[in-house]
């Protein structure tokens, strides 16, 4: 027998706006519940905790990164007490592995096989105090990047800090403070590697950004047209060098690297001003008023996009010590020193004293450092200088002369000196190097005795760097 039911309700019916009103509360009611399950589901992948160091205080500034399967990188920075806090809520699922780093502490890593959903992450990191030493790397040695530990020859290297503690105007002052360097009237001897011989070259090679600088008349180079403004570092080879640099390296290689800027930009102004103390002899004494030297020098270095550029210069004036050009005491109402912090009267006189300088220098590197093709460098740099200077090469006796030139042997000379140096690198998908750099080096010596003279020199080279690893064997560079 067929059983039939029937519901009814007994209730009063619901109006159209209870309706409405009812299906309003049922619809907020479902996106609260959504809410509060994706807010869950968020939660799980946020990653929280504090970084603290050896005596428990926390650490401000740690970088906590997290790094996933695929390379991405998420990172956060931790805050005055030193909590933190890295939302990785798209990466569930994924394999993580989080490092937390501090500035002079060690670096901690931890790995996730998998991030969970449902989980809670809080990790807290204990960061222990950490010294590193900094490799040092030399190219002088091989004519290729390596470190100095690895070097056979013996090599010194000079950082710029050097340099500029001894408030030198030319690179001379601050090699000679090396061992085993010394300086016969300007020609350099290392380890008394070479005899002297005026005007002749020492066979030490010098080099700027590893190519020669060393004049094309005399085989010596100009010592004040060494950018120290723009210095990265100073290598110096103590021994025979002549199969990678020639015959004029047989006594040793003294190269003069410059700096490319990193992120920070970096603007630096030097302003040296000195006097000459009186001689102990009245007959040395040829002033009234002391003679000075004065010195300024700038530098700056930025990147802009994908260019690096470095601008620098030096302007000097050197009055010297020795006697006037006219033999003759100077007056103080003909000698004056007018005092400025801007260099002007760097270039207010004339040259009238024999050693004494006046000179300006300015110079540039560019590079372009992220080209259209991977691994491909190029860039142009220069240095050019216009000086004049009073030199004389044979003295009268003393001492009623003394600092007075012999007649005739005094030379006045008005020197342009510039090098041009337009380089390219290319680095292969498989590690080698391939490096064409060019050089051309003018030189003008106007000088006012019938002995003027100038040079060119052109220079080329081409060299390909590749290391063994390619080939799995380690530690192994060849270069031609």
């Amino acid at each position: 027998m067929p059983l039939a039911v029937q519901l009814s309700s007994a209730g009063p019916k619901l109006s159209f706006v209870q309706m409405l009103h009812l299906a309003d509360m049922m619809l907020r009611h479902l996106f609260l519940l959504f809410a509060l399950v994706f807010a869950l589901c968020g939660s799980a992948q946020t990653i929280s905790g504090k970084v603290l160091d050896e005596a428990g205080l926390g650490l401000p500034g740690a970088f906590i990164t997290a790094k996933n399967s695929t390379g991405d990188v998420l990172g956060n920075v931790s805050l005055p007490d030193g909590t933190y806090t890295l939302d990785l809520s798209t990466w569930v699922g994924q394999p993580v592995t989080l490092s937390c780093s501090y500035i002079g502490m060690e670096t901690l890593t931890r790995d996730f096989s998998q991030l969970k959903a449902g989980d809670t992450y809080l990790i807290d990191w204990s960061l222990a105090a950490t010294a590193e030493a900094l490799d040092l790397v030399v190219v002088s040695a091989g004519r290729f990047e390596q470190s100095a530990a690895e070097v056979t020859v013996s090599v010194d290297v000079l950082p710029p800090r050097i340099v500029e503690s001894r408030g030198t105007t030319t690179l001379e002052t601050a090699l000679e403070m090396n061992p085993g360097v010394t300086f016969v009237n300007g020609e350099p001897q290392i380890r008394s590697g070479s005899g002297f011989s005026y005007g002749a070259g020492s066979r030490v090679m010098i080099l700027i950004d590893d190519l020669p600088v060393l004049s094309g008349d005399a085989g010596r180079p100009t010592w004040g047209f060494l950018p120290l403004e723009n210095l990265e570092q100073i290598e110096i080879i103590k021994g025979a060098s002549s199969v990678l640099y020639g015959s004029a390296a047989l006594s040793g290689v003294i190269n003069v690297r410059t700096r490319f800027p990193d992120a920070r930009p970096l603007t630096r102004i030097t302003r040296q001003v000195g006097f000459y103390s009186d001689p102990r002899s009245k007959q040395a004494k040829t002033w009234t008023v002391r003679p000075q030297q004065s010195n300024l020098r700038f530098l700056h270095s930025q990147q802009l996009g994908k260019w690096d550029i470095v601008i620098g210069g030096n302007v000097l004036r050197d009055d010297g010590f020795l006697a006037p050009e006219e033999n003759a005491e100077m007056s103080a109402q003909d000698y004056h020193f007018s005092p400025s912090l801007i260099g002007v009267d760097l270039l207010d006189r004339t040259v009238d004293r024999f050693g004494a300088e006046h000179r300006a220098r300015i110079n540039a590197n560019l590079r372009k450092r992220e080209t259209n093709v991977e691994g491909l460098v190029y860039g142009l740099n220069a240095n050019w200088q216009l000086g004049e200077s009073l030199q004389t090469l044979i003295w009268e006796q003393a001492p009623d002369a003394i600092y007075n030139p012999f007649q005739g042997a005094a030379t006045r000379t008005n020197q342009l000196i510039g090098t041009v140096d337009p380089y390219i690198q290319y680095l292969s998908p498989k590690g080698i190097r391939h490096s064409i750099r060019n050089r051309w080096q003018y030189l003008n010596n106007d000088n006012d005795n019938d002995q003027s003279n100038g040079s060119h020199v052109i220079y080329s080279e081409y060299q390909v760097h590749a290391t063994g690893e390619q080939w799995g064997i380690e530690g192994l560079n060849l270069t031609t």
